[in-house]
């Protein structure tokens, strides 16, 4: 059955490829969907990490068998959909990996909608494609067989379409963009929450900018977001109490990728005070120190990759040309996001799955310089051959008009022996 999986995924696949018309993803999607596969079917099961693979599995056997799962409400939501797959061919993990591998592929289509609607001057995403499929990290941890890939795909697709609604005022857009936005509140509660806050954002910057005829300053848009970014802490504590969170931080300090062990929250004053720490922490940790393991090193050399996505996001955004109910939309959720993860994540592991949103949220705020590294790139791949072209061209030239100019010589010289 598991052979059925792997044919019914390409299949869709397929299908995406027939209707999507990008000729740079048609051709590297299927790279990425085989890279995926080889990952979820051979790499990830010959390593020495469970992660939380039995979990899921555990609780998706118990919904098939009829049983009360003991798992968490959000466990129990994706559980159910990995049931469904497991009642359609086999109760194995390998099928989940099968279709996480075909979630991961799709995810740069709704990544790429969202960066050319934020900066309109756009005129390729093939280096947002590239990086969304192949970043190092998250081409892994998609492929482990849980939660993470279906969620990236459905917060993009939720995002794009709220996005459309936004720019456009399309009723159609936020209408689907509500049962996906309920799927990301069953599996990802925070994620939601953060997309409504977004919304919320988004819309009082589209208000401003229709009520007004002059165009929208920075000032302006940061007189929005930081009304808004005080909502996100009211919206966070009456979800996630304090208990809850000293909690989620407590179940997570165990093995050896624990940080800032021993953190606690004696108040909302403590939460406020730690967030700038935790948010660096959650963002770009594990630091070089924190190496005690290949996994540590493999996440470490990671993170350069991350800042310089970081220090692109800002300088795409401070160029302007772009389109600011979208920018001010995308701006609260990373934010917002990265200061509530970190304040309850304390494991690298834990860390590096739940940031792969946001590393994705960089890659489109970056659009701008990502879009001149293509170019730069395309430009240093093609300059030896088109050199040659070149110096072919002008030898050409040079060979012809040197011929024209024998045939010329000849000419008059046999003109001035006919007139002898």
């Amino acid at each position: 059955m598991l052979v059925a999986a792997i044919a019914s995924a390409c299949l869709l696949l397929g299908l995406v490829l027939f209707v999507y018309e990008d000729s740079f993803y048609r051709r590297v999607a299927p790279i990425a969907f085989l890279i995926h596969l080889a990952f979820g079917l051979v790499v990830v099961p010959a390593l020495p990490y469970v992660w939380d693979v039995g979990y899921f599995h555990t609780t998706a056997v118990d919904l098939l068998e009829g049983a009360d799962p003991d798992a968490s409400d959000t466990v129990i939501a994706f559980a159910t959909f990995q049931a469904f797959l497991y009642l359609v061919f086999e109760p194995s993990v390998s099928v989940l990996a099968v279709f996480n591998a075909l979630f991961a592929v799709l995810v740069p289509i709704p990544a790429s909608y969202v960066a050319r609607r934020l900066y309109p001057s756009t005129t390729s995403t093939d280096g947002i494609t590239l990086l969304v499929l192949f970043l190092p990290l998250p081409a892994f941890f998609t492929s482990v067989p849980m939660r993470d890939a279906f969620v990236l795909l459905v917060a993009f697709v939720s995002l794009a379409l709220l996005v459309r609604g936004l720019l456009d005022q399309s009723i159609r857009s936020l209408t689907l963009a509500v049962p996906l936005l309920g799927v990301l509140y069953l599996t990802r509660v925070e994620l939601a929450l953060l997309f409504v806050l977004g919304a919320v954002a988004g819309a009082g910057t589209w208000v401003v900018l229709e009520s007004t005829d002059r165009e929208i300053s920075t000032t302006t848009v940061v007189g929005l977001v930081l009304p808004v970014l005080v909502l996100g802490p009211a919206l966070f504590s009456r979800y996630f109490p304090l208990g809850s969170v000293n909690y989620q931080r407590r179940i997570r300090m165990s093995g050896g990728a624990v940080y800032l062990e021993g953190l606690t929250y004696e108040s909302w004053i403590d939460v406020v005070l730690s967030g700038p720490a935790t948010s660096i922490y959650f963002q770009f940790a594990p630091f070089p120190l924190h190496v005690d393991s290949l996994f540590h090193f493999a996440a470490a050399a990671y993170t350069p990759i991350v800042i310089v996505l970081a220090v692109s996001a800002v300088r795409s955004l401070r160029r302007g040309n772009l389109a600011y109910p979208v920018a001010t939309m995308l701006v609260v959720v990373y934010l917002a996001g990265v200061a509530g993860y970190g304040l309850v994540n304390s494991n690298f592991g834990t860390t590096v799955r739940h940031r792969m949103f946001f590393d994705f949220l960089l890659v489109v705020l970056a659009a701008p310089v990502v879009e001149r590294w293509e170019r730069s790139v395309s430009e240093r791949i093609g300059e030896w051959p088109r050199e040659h072209d070149d110096e072919d061209e002008q030898g050409g030239e040079a060979r012809k008009l040197y011929a024209r100019r024998q045939i010329g010589t000849e000419d008059e010289n046999n003109a001035h022996h006919d007139g002898n």
